[in-house]
């Protein structure tokens, strides 16, 4: 049985043993990231006994509920402890649409979404397998090296920091104007959300710096599954002297041959999937579906 549940109704407990328990059950999913990055309000379609699962985010605009991606939550979509086929996608993107007349929403690497009446795009992510990452130096590209080669004459540190907010805020500082998706209220919120994490032991600071200044820093999350490339933030003298070369490697040097993987969260931006593409990932697809079902007046604003 397949059924719609409002967020009030949803058991947390089995949400979070079949997040746990599945093989695409990324750290999105968790119920505590949504409930922080959502605000709480997320309502879920359930298959059996929480034998498969899909987190709807939401939002109200001029009385309408529509679906959204937040922030910092790169894959949803449905999470199952079994295959997930065509049948069983069929029925939860009919609910869907059913219950949501618009949402932009980001299905999974292990969903496949077909029909042609259907607006898909296909988002492209990196991910590294770290058990067969062994000499980062040898596993990467010709390209990688010759960058760690030319930046050996600055004198960069590797440091571990302890303060998520500390690169967050350097990542606000940076960036926080150019994305137009982001808000105060999205940073504020993924900050209450880093603390608990680094709390339960699941969250991974590190920082480069020249001397006393910190020219890049990461953030990455780490669950039964990943690490997950969450966050990252790399000053205009941190591009000029390559520091983004110099603290993959020392991270890759610290997580080579665990049993994890390393998901690098995209990206759609040139430059940075150049990067990624020079210590040699996999490529790794995901969906994003559009629906649009509002009444026409609406239909103009949200196109």
């Amino acid at each position: 049985m397949i059924k719609y549940l409002a967020h009030k109704d949803i058991d947390f407990e089995k949400w979070d043993n079949c997040i746990a328990a599945s093989k695409n059950g990324l750290i999105y999913n968790q119920s505590i990231y949504l409930n922080t990055m959502a605000d709480n309000k997320w309502d879920a379609i359930i298959w059996n006994n929480y034998e498969a699962v899909l987190a709807i985010p939401w939002r109200h605009k001029y009385g309408i509920k529509y679906a959204y991606q937040p922030a910092f939550t790169q894959q949803l979509g449905i999470i199952s402890t079994l295959d997930i086929d065509e049948n069983l996608t069929s029925e939860f993107i009919a609910i869907l649409i059913t219950e949501i007349k618009f949402l932009e929403y980001p299905f999974n690497h292990l969903n496949q979404i077909l029909g042609d009446s259907l607006d898909i795009k296909n988002r492209k992510n990196y991910i590294i397998d770290l058990k067969n990452i062994t000499e980062p130096l040898i596993n990467f590209s010709s390209s990688f090296r010759k960058n760690i080669r030319q930046l050996q004459k600055w004198n960069l540190t590797y440091h571990t920091e302890t303060k998520p907010e500390s690169c967050i805020e350097l990542y606000e500082g940076l960036y926080l104007d150019r994305i137009t998706t982001l808000t105060k209220k999205d940073i504020a919120q993924f900050k209450i959300l880093c603390d608990y994490y680094n709390k339960k032991g699941n969250i991974m600071m590190r920082k480069v710096m020249l001397k006393d200044e910190v020219v890049a820093s990461i953030l990455l999350m780490i669950d039964n599954k990943r690490v997950y490339n969450i966050l990252g933030g790399i000053t205009p003298i941190g591009k000029t002297l390559r520091a983004n070369y110099f603290l993959y490697l020392n991270i890759f040097e610290e997580i080579k041959g665990s049993n994890l993987v390393f998901d690098f969260e995209g990206s759609e931006i040139r430059g940075v999937a150049d990067f990624y593409e020079t210590m040699l990932p996999a490529v790794e697809y995901y969906q994003r579906l559009k629906f649009n079902n509002l009444p026409k007046l609406f239909r103009l604003f949200k196109k």
